[in-house]
């Protein structure tokens, strides 16, 4: 399959940054093929509960804002981006609401309902009950699959990007599209465009505590197309994950804290206090590690967040999606405290990019969770997530419609095809290998570090990588197989990025040096 007009651009992903892409740019009459490795009622996106940080309010202010993230941020923040993103936080929920979502409102005034969360000075969490990725995803879902300018294609795993280097010595190395495959056809695509974005989401999933299935994929390629990654180690652990029998990982959302909710230990007594000044309402990072701390000096393998003091009726009514989930269970959260434990939820590195969204290669742009924009510095302020993944949306279509008035492609060679996929084989050898490799991961690269756990994790992982070669060297490939290797890729990276940092900042904590130096400073990773 090739595809050959001049304005057509190619997105790898199908979140909220992925799909806010593709409509800005379609609108605009570009042509726009969106890839999506499962269905688009599957992504991670889909699946957001607490909202999208903006300054809404008349007694919130942008500087409140901006001051909130840096504090979070642990000095890492870039400043300037911090501003224009907030800056835009407004204009993002019009553009949101334009295209057909509902936020929940006042019953009074019917203003917008705001939430507060976690190291927010503010209520400014805007809000779709408890189910805002489902609010947002089912409106920008079901444009998607009505225009005319999109093509969507679900189902499909890319294998890597293509680099005009790769059949050209004499012009500037640039992304000149993909190749994929069908996850179940044996037929390698080729897709070329004069842009590529990468809107892949993170990497919590090489954990085996973690909140979504996000596999590092765009930003494994990134890194074998040449760019540079950023600051990979800082990896956000949610503080509050359901840890119940029989249950799923469920995320419970930081908004409980914010209406309420408060973190206790087995025998009812709170412990935030003894932490930080906040109280339940710190920033993840610092609630992780106290969480972390508590399991351990209390030998148990959960705490649990207690609303069940609130109104019942006030409860059902602003966390309805949670009460389901739970109550499908067994688990009334109105009259019972609910069990949780940390676990891996957003990955503050990435691809670096600038602030339009462009990396090292020129033509591949990076967006949402998979970029490093310097947003979220050590640690992501709670629903700025969201936010980034809609202001960089904006940035980035805007940057490929001025430069999609120049032509890159004169003609379009066909590389060099060896590989072959076989879609049955190695499964069982594969989920062995990749549970290991999450076992190790959240055991040595986890909420706490130490210098001897990561030359642990080093030395595991290059076991493991030897093991799973041995059947890549054949050419022989699968969904399983490129997931597996991007996980070995990803892992290394924030095992190296780890090592590189001797301090405990933000998300990234380690033993060996406990305190933060006074000089704050990004890791950045470049291709040999």
């Amino acid at each position: 399959m090739d595809i050959r007009s001049s304005d057509s651009t190619v997105v790898v992903g199908a979140g909220i940054a992925g799909l806010s892409t593709a409509l800005r740019l379609a609108d605009e009459g570009h042509e726009v093929t969106i890839l999506t490795k499962n269905k688009l009622y599957k992504t991670t996106s889909y699946y957001a509960q607490g909202g999208i940080a903006a300054v809404i309010d008349s007694k919130d202010s942008f500087d409140s804002h901006h001051s909130d993230t840096l504090e979070a941020g642990a000095g890492l923040c870039d400043s300037e981006t911090v501003k224009k993103v907030i800056q835009e936080g407004p204009e993002c929920i019009k553009w949101l609401e334009d295209n057909g979502v509902k936020f929940t409102k006042n019953e009074g005034d019917r203003k917008l309902h705001l939430m507060q969360e976690g190291g927010h000075s503010q209520r400014r969490i805007v809000h779709a009950d408890d189910a805002t990725g489902i609010a947002v995803m089912s409106i920008l879902s079901e444009r998607i699959r009505k225009h005319q300018k999109i093509t969507l294609i679900e189902d499909c795993f890319v294998v890597d990007l293509i680099t005009t280097k790769q059949f050209s010595k004499n012009e500037k190395n640039r992304c000149a599209g993909i190749r994929f495959f069908k996850v179940d056809e044996t037929e390698i695509n080729i897709l070329w465009a004069n842009a590529v974005v990468l809107a892949t989401g993170g990497a919590s999933a090489i954990y085996s505590h973690s909140t979504n299935k996000s596999t590092g994929d765009g930003i494994a390629m990134a890194w074998h197309a040449g760019c540079s990654i950023s600051n990979m180690e800082f990896i956000q652990f949610h503080p509050t994950c359901l840890h119940y029998p029989n249950a799923p990982p469920i995320l419970i959302s930081e908004a409980l804290r914010g209406e309420g909710g408060r973190l206790v230990l087995p025998n009812g007594s709170s412990f935030m206090q003894n932490y930080d000044a906040r109280g339940d309402l710190a920033p993840r990072d610092i609630v992780s590690r106290s969480i972390k701390s508590e399991m351990l000096l209390n030998n148990t393998d959960h705490i649990y967040i207690d609303i069940s003091h609130q109104p019942p009726e006030d409860v059902k009514r602003s966390f309805p999606n949670i009460f389901r989930l739970c109550l499908d269970y067994g688990l009334n959260i109105t009259k019972e405290a609910i069990p949780v434990t940390p676990a891996a939820h957003y990955t503050c590195g990435g691809v670096t990019a600038d602030k339009y969204g462009q990396t090292d290669l020129q033509c591949l742009y990076a967006v949402g969770e998979c970029s490093f924009t310097g947003l979220h510095g050590a640690n992501r302020l709670a629903s700025n997530s969201l936010l980034e993944a809609l202001s960089f949306s904006k940035a980035v279509s805007n940057q490929i419609r001025v430069k999609s008035k120049e032509s890159f492609l004169k003609s379009f060679p066909q590389p060099k095809n060896d590989l072959n996929i076989e879609n049955s084989i190695f499964s069982d050898f594969l989920e062995k290998k990749t549970s290991e490799l999450r076992e190790l991961m959240w055991e040595n690269v986890g909420i706490v570090r130490s210098q001897q756990s990561l030359l642990t994790a080093s030395s595991l992982l290059n076991s493991i990588d030897k093991e799973i070669s041995k059947y890549c060297l054949s050419g022989v490939i699968n969904k399983g197989v490129l997931e597996a290797t991007n996980m070995i890729t990803v892992s290394r990276l924030i095992i190296n990025s780890a090592k590189k940092r001797q301090e405990s900042r933000g998300g990234h904590y380690n033993t060996d040096f406990p305190s933060a130096k006074k000089e704050a400073y990004d890791t950045a990773l470049f291709p040999k």
